[in-house]
């Protein structure tokens, strides 16, 4: 969005799409975006960005946005490269902010208490994600992540807005499980829309070694 329109940015226009960057590198951060160049690994100090600041950039790999308190809408959208983000502050994903970023194989977001539409949409490589204050999940969230055989929700309580949310998913197709704490499993079997995915709800103390395994070392490197 340019300037409160429906307007999209052209690639010269891309620089003015990162807000505030606080990085030695930030001018050769925001050139690279620009010139849609940017690769590797990135650190951007910075408590916001802006909508698209990172679409289709297929070469980026890694991210790390320490001070960032919430991830904007198609933020990170076709970054079809990206395995790595840490976000430890970031309280929401806006709409379709990872939408198929297709080498996302496991995601850790420990603060993240609302997640919008599609926000991990067509993530097919998407195997384990883990969120320890989620409360609420919109609408195809996690739609076709075709690898997801673990998403870990630490919260007793959180809502998703419908069905769909796992749709053509290893959870769907009982294969995959979310896990809960202990003592909300009879709750999230019985609510509502979750109810669909009874079957493939366990606690969080039957989460299997090797996965238990991925977090940790998923959260040390973080």
């Amino acid at each position: 969005e340019k300037n409160g329109s429906d307007d999209t940015y052209k690639p010269s226009q891309m620089p003015h799409a990162i807000s505030e960057i606080e990085s030695t590198d930030a001018n050769a951060i925001v050139q690279s975006v620009a010139d849609g160049t940017i690769c590797g690994e990135y650190t951007i100090q910075s408590a916001s960005i802006r909508e698209k600041a990172f679409n289709e950039c297929p070469n980026l790999q890694k991210i790390r946005l320490p001070e960032l308190t919430q991830i904007p809408a198609d933020a990170f959208m076709n970054c079809s490269g990206l395995k790595y983000v840490y976000a430890p502050k970031a309280s929401a994903t806006k709409s379709s902010a990872f939408n198929s970023c297709v080498a996302l194989e496991k995601v850790h977001m420990p603060k993240v208490t609302d997640m919008e539409s599609s926000s991990f949409k067509f993530c097919s490589g998407l195997r384990i994600g883990k969120f320890n204050m989620l409360n609420y999940c919109s609408s195809g969230a996690f739609i076709s992540c075709t690898k997801l055989v673990a998403l870990v929700i630490c919260t007793t309580n959180c809502t998703i807005s419908n069905t769909n949310v796992l749709f053509d998913t290893p959870i769907a197709k009982g294969a995959g499980y979310v896990y809960v704490p202990d003592n909300a499993v009879e709750t999230y079997k019985t609510a509502t829309n979750w109810n669909t995915y009874a079957n493939q709800i366990k606690g969080l103390s039957e989460i299997p070694s090797e996965i238990r395994r991925e977090l940790e070392e998923l959260e040390n490197d973080s």
